[in-house]
C-alpha cells in the first residue's frame, strides 16, 4: 500500500462535502468516473509511479488504474478498501443455451468497508467508448454457433 501525500490531498480535496464515510467514497467514485478517460492503450510513463501518473498526469487508464487509485485514496482517508477482480457480463449463447464469458469481461472495482453494512462495491471505471462495433444479427448467430460447437467439442 502506498498512498502518497499528493494522493492524499487528492482524497482530502474531493471528501469536503462528505458527512459520512459513504459520502466521501462516492465523491472519490464520481470524481474518478467523470473526469477520467478509460483506454486500453496505456500511454508510456518510464519508470514514474503508475497510479500516480494516472491521477495528475495522464488521467486515463483501464479498470485496474481506475480501481487501484479509488482504494489508494480511499485509504487514505483511513477508510477500508479492497481491490477485487473477476469477471462481469458475458454473452448469452441461444444456439448453446449457455452464458458465455471471455477474457474481454475480467473487471476490477472496488470493495469498501462501512459499518455495519461490510464490504460494499463501488466502480470508478467508466464506460469504454473502445468497445466491439455493433454486430449484425447474422454474424452474431455465426459467432455464438462457432463457439457453440467449440463447446461441444470440448466436452
Amino acid at each position: 500500500e502506498k498512498h502518497t501525500k499528493r494522493m492524499n490531498q487528492l482524497a482530502q480535496s474531493l471528501v469536503q462535502e462528505g458527512q459520512n464515510p459513504y459520502e466521501r467514497v462516492v465523491s472519490i467514485e464520481s470524481h474518478l468516473a467523470r473526469n477520467y478517460r478509460y483506454t486500453v492503450s496505456l500511454p508510456n510513463i518510464g519508470d514514474k509511479n503508475p497510479i500516480e501518473a494516472f491521477l495528475f498526469e495522464t488521467r486515463r487508464g483501464h479498470c485496474e488504474y481506475f480501481a487501484t487509485a479509488m482504494v489508494l485514496l480511499v485509504r487514505s482517508l483511513g477508510i477500508p478498501a479492497r481491490l477485487v477482480n473477476g469477471f462481469r457480463g458475458g454473452t448469452w449463447n441461444d444456439v448453446g443455451q449457455y452464458l458465455s464469458v471471455r477474457q474481454g469481461d475480467a473487471h476490477s472495482w472496488v470493495e469498501v468497508y462501512l459499518e455495519p453494512y461490510g464490504w460494499i462495491p463501488f466502480d470508478p471505471t467508466p464506460a469504454s467508448d473502445e468497445g466491439l462495433p455493433q454486430q449484425t444479427k447474422l454474424m452474431q448467430w455465426l459467432r455464438h454457433s462457432y463457439d457453440s460447437s467449440r463447446m461441444l467439442w470440448m466436452k
